[in-house]
Formats: structure tokens, C-alpha cells, sequence
């Protein structure tokens, strides 16, 4: 059992890793981790650390992962993230109960779009902003115009070295998806939002050699941040997928350990506000709720 701020765990509750896509930062995903702990399930959102390699960055998040004392995990990886989470789950496939991949993409697609990438270390906000919101259609709905400033904000509170680290991640040529076995079909599913500007050729791709019978789910709209404009559809997707693979994502009395509707619902509140201490290393975890709480290796 795990143990933040007095909160106890049992190690069979469901603990999901939420991988944010390229440029973005654990807040762009707080929406789809309150749905989950409202469901008394364990969220928690990844901010990137610096490394200089992939396979550097995925010995970090090993050694994270060890410390949730977790005895598996789901992910759900958004483009970039959804290409650390396949590399993550291809060398722990025993330890990956469920993968969810949102608009993923193959290793160093970033680069061979941006060539710019060259120019990486001198203007690294420059490249990240010009690669995210190269990805928007020429017409953006209404709707999500306000999401495309809230990204453009995380940006602006990315630090230089976080900035060209997270360059790097796109584009190193030392980790190649397929390398490693991959997860069964049934514990594997992919969506792609249908007005992304360039998804299909690498999604079909990806798809066609990875997951040959995992069916791509389409999401009408959302473009490249369908976790914001449409988290009750992510989380709908994810349960589908949790369930499918047996495991239970109903609120249970035995989830926190004490007992009655009150106490989970207090315990549930708690986990939003609470700070934990006790920061897993490496990496840094953020969740939000009413309050925030945030790790720091």
C-alpha cells in the first residue's frame, strides 16, 4: 500500500499515468484527471524533466513509477506522449495494464515537419510554438480558440532547458517504435480527432504496423487538444478500455481504506488539495483539483 498525506491506497486501485503531447504541460490535462479521481481512480499527470535522450527520460519514469507502488498502470499519451508511453510500455509490457495513444505519431515526425528543429538550442520557443500551432487547421472552431491561448500560456512557462529537452524527445533517432514486443490488441486503444490537420498518414501508419487489429476510434473535433475540449469523451474511452481489460473503474467502498460514501468522498477531495511530500524521483507530478498539488524530484 502507498501512503501521500495520511491517504492510504490499496495497490489494486486503478492508477492511470497521463502523458501530455508536445509543448504542453501537466495543466493541459487537469480536466481529464479530476473526471478520473471523482471515480476514486489514481491520476497523475507528468511534467517532462530534462535528459539528454529518450531512453534516459524512460529510466527515469521507471524509477517514478516504482515509487507509486503501483502493481500496474494504465497510460494515456497524448501525440508525444502517446509515443513515450509505447516505448515505456515495449520495454515494461508486464507492468502496462491498458494504453491509451490520442492522435499519437511515429519518432521524429516533429523534426521532418519543423525544419526549423536545426535551430532548436538558439530559439527553442520559437521552434515549440511554431511546431504546435503549425499542427491547427486554417480555420479554427470558436470553441477552441480558447484552449489554443491556454497552451500558448504553459508554453511561455516553460523554462529554456525544459524547451529544448522536450525538442529532443521528438526527434531522437536512438529510440524506434517496434524495437520491443508490443502490448496485446485488447489492451490497446487509439483515437484520433478527425479535423487534426496531419493526422491520418502517420496515425494509418503507426496503426498498419503496430496495433494491426486495433480499430482507430474517430473524435468528430478538438484538433490537437481533443483532452481539453472533449475530456468526457477521453474518459469515456479510457473506462471502455480499463473494463475491457477487467478492471473495476466503479467508486467502491473498500477504494480508500475506512469505509462509508462520506469518508471516500472526503478522502477523494483530499487527494485533489493535497501536496505530496513524499516528491517520486525523477520526475515531477502535477494534479489539480480545487487546490493544486505538485511534485518535484
Amino acid at each position: 500500500m502507498t501512503q501521500h498525506q495520511g491517504i492510504i491506497c490499496q495497490k489494486n486501485t486503478p492508477c492511470v499515468i497521463l502523458l501530455p503531447g508536445f509543448a504542453e504541460t501537466p495543466d493541459s490535462l487537469f480536466r481529464i484527471a479530476l473526471r478520473l479521481m471523482d471515480r476514486g481512480i489514481r491520476a497523475v499527470t507528468v511534467r517532462y524533466p530534462v535528459y539528454h535522450t529518450v531512453s534516459e527520460l524512460l529510466v527515469g519514469m521507471e524509477q517514478f513509477i516504482e515509487t507509486l507502488g503501483a502493481s500496474s498502470i494504465s497510460i494515456v499519451g497524448i501525440d508525444v506522449g502517446a509515443y513515450i508511453g509505447q516505448l515505456y510500455s515495449e520495454q515494461r509490457s508486464h507492468k502496462v495494464s491498458a494504453l491509451l495513444l490520442i492522435n499519437p505519431i511515429p519518432s521524429g515526425h516533429y523534426r521532418e515537419m519543423c525544419t526549423t528543429f536545426r535551430h532548436a538550442g538558439l530559439m527553442p520557443e520559437f521552434v515549440i510554438k511554431r511546431a504546435a500551432l503549425s499542427r491547427l487547421p486554417q480555420y479554427v472552431r470558436e470553441d477552441v480558440v480558447p484552449y489554443i491561448d491556454f497552451l500558448a500560456d504553459r508554453i511561455d512557462r516553460l523554462g529554456r532547458a525544459e524547451m529544448v529537452a522536450q525538442v529532443r524527445y521528438t526527434s531522437d533517432p536512438s529510440c524506434v517504435l517496434g524495437s520491443g514486443p508490443s502490448l496485446a490488441s485488447k489492451r490497446v486503444m487509439i483515437a484520433a480527432t478527425l479535423d487534426h490537420p496531419d493526422n491520418m498518414e502517420p496515425i494509418e501508419t503507426l496503426h498498419a504496423k503496430l496495433f494491426p487489429r486495433v480499430s482507430v476510434t474517430p473524435i468528430q473535433t478538438g484538433s490537437t487538444f481533443p483532452h481539453l475540449v472533449h475530456p468526457d469523451e477521453i474518459e469515456m474511452l479510457l473506462l471502455t478500455l480499463l473494463r475491457r481489460h477487467g478492471l473495476d473503474t466503479s467508486f467502491k467502498a473498500n477504494l480508500w481504506q475506512g469505509g462509508d460514501k462520506a469518508s471516500m468522498a472526503g478522502a477523494a477531495e483530499g487527494e485533489r488539495e493535497t501536496q505530496a511530500e513524499d516528491a517520486p524521483a525523477p520526475l515531477e507530478t502535477k494534479t489539480e483539483g480545487e487546490g493544486e498539488a505538485e511534485a518535484e524530484a
